[in-house]
């Protein structure tokens, strides 16, 4: 979101998946971000307030000289590879580094640090955003080697085919635009593969099926479904990575690992299209013998009802566990996954979940990142929508919390905002919809706030009251957003 001033420019910022930014600079105080960066043109007193209620700045020391991992409290996780941040002469930094790290994931986050999910002058749904900083002891000034670049990952949740990362910048009167798009990473991150398979999942054993164990073997099925071999003997293939674990735990049979093994030397998309024509073959197959097996009637006699039934559950069965798979797969090969990169450098201490959902982003270049998807729905209308507040506010928005969006207001008038465009941008929002409305403002040395739950469409002007409020009341009011 950003601040609103006299003649302030709309800008609907982009949110979905995620905001980061990466700032890289010389000497500054650790325990604050620049509030130009941080949250725009809004008054500084109240940039202090709201740091206190947002998400909190995680600060992480590292040598760049060596290969880092660094986890945030909510789930991003950053690789910097050893002696890619860079000095303005191009060399290897040598001294100490902290790393600031902002998660915004929430609704409250993002008001908060007064952002909103805009991209030009298209909706965005975010699936998160993070404000990123390094600073180093001796006050030089950092880049990254654009050979070497960060790696970020973002604790995703749903389907990220459509996921995209959008670059950030706030203009001069502190307003962000998520401008340029860019695609996820396409590389892997290997992981030593004991570690990934360490755990069984279900019915899924822990070793992908791969093992020597004589007690196993004494199976003859056994040689059918595994794969006899140490599995240490695939470390640094598509095997030992979680994406490869995520696609295992998707059907839990070795046969599965089998068609990943025999295909190491290909990108793992190309693998997963190979899965894909395996799981038509086989559903075509299982169809086929169950619509060829229908049982006799009993003595001879005509089938029962019984019969006719479990015989139409048992087709149908084989049609949906086959057409499931198919899609699944479909998906995991839409995601144009490419091969292991082996020189990222894993801290595996720092690491604790090894089965979350994730999307992966690399830059060269440091400031907001967000990860959405563009906003779609067909249902949308043409609205015109006016919010009316008794003063001057520092922020105002309309949040749709079910879609993570969350757009600025337009000036349109002395304390009156709108939330669509006239003539460029977007001007439809999804009508009949629930959203909260609210403005933050400082007056007195105080926070002022109001919050309203509307229908869009019901009214064209909508009126908020601000009043005082304290810090922890403008946190717990900021949570309701959330829930």
């Amino acid at each position: 979101m950003a601040a609103i001033i006299m003649n302030r420019h709309f800008k609907l910022l982009s949110s979905v998946f995620l905001a980061l930014t990466i700032q890289l600079s010389g000497c500054r105080d650790k325990n604050h971000l620049s509030p130009n960066q941080e949250f725009g043109s809004i008054p500084a007193s109240l940039a202090d307030s709201l740091r206190q209620v947002g998400a909190e700045v995680q600060n992480t020391e590292i040598d760049p000289a060596k290969d880092n991992t660094i986890v945030g409290k909510q789930g991003t996780t950053i690789y910097i590879s050893a002696n890619s941040l860079i000095d303005e002469q191009g060399q290897p930094i040598k001294s100490r580094t902290t790393i600031q790290l902002k998660e915004n994931y929430s609704i409250a986050d993002i008001v908060s640090s007064n952002l909103q999910t805009i991209h030009n002058s298209e909706i965005l749904q975010s699936q998160g955003m993070i404000y990123l900083l390094a600073t180093t002891s001796d006050g030089s000034a950092v880049k990254i080697d654009k050979s070497k670049p960060i790696r970020i990952e973002f604790p995703f949740s749903g389907n990220f085919g459509d996921a995209k990362f959008f670059r950030g910048t706030r203009d001069d009167i502190g307003n962000i635009n998520w401008t340029t798009v860019e695609g996820p990473d396409k590389k892997l991150v290997p992981f030593p593969i004991k570690m990934i398979a360490s755990r069984p999942y279900g019915e899924c054993s822990k070793d992908f099926g791969i093992t020597k164990d004589p007690e196993i073997w004494k199976d003859t099925m056994t040689k059918y479904y595994r794969t006899y071999d140490e599995i240490t003997k695939y470390e640094n293939t598509l095997l030992a990575t979680r994406e490869f674990k995520a696609r295992y735990y998707s059907y839990c049979m070795p046969e599965l690992t089998k068609i990943y093994i025999d295909n190491l030397d290909k990108n793992m998309w190309e693998v997963d299209e190979l899965v894909v024509q395996h799981f038509i073959k086989d559903s075509t197959e299982r169809v086929d013998f169950e619509i060829g097996y229908r049982p006799p009637g009993v003595n001879g006699g005509a089938r029962t009802k019984e019969q006719d039934a479990a015989y139409e559950w048992l087709v149908n069965t084989a049609k949906e566990s086959g057409h499931q798979m198919i899609i699944i797969f479909k998906a995991f090969a839409a995601q144009k996954l490419t091969k292991i990169d082996e020189t990222r450098k894993v801290d595996t201490s720092e690491v604790k979940d090894f089965d979350k959902a994730f999307i992966a982003y690399e830059t060269v270049s440091f400031g907001w990142i967000n990860c959405d998807i563009f906003y779609k729905d067909p249902k949308a209308e043409k609205i015109k929508l006016l919010v009316q507040t008794n003063e001057t506010p520092s922020i105002v928005n309309i949040i749709f919390k079910d879609r993570k969006i969350v757009l600025d207001g337009i000036e349109d008038g002395t304390n009156k905002f709108r939330f669509t465009k006239d003539h460029e941008g977007y001007n439809k929002l999804p009508k009949g919809d629930t959203a909260i409305i609210l403005a933050i403002g400082y007056r007195d040395n105080k926070i002022t706030f109001a919050s309203k739950e509307i229908i869009i469409g019901q009214n064209e002007t909508e009126n908020l009251d601000l009043k005082e409020i304290t810090g922890s009341e403008l946190k717990i009011l900021l949570k309701h957003c959330n829930s």
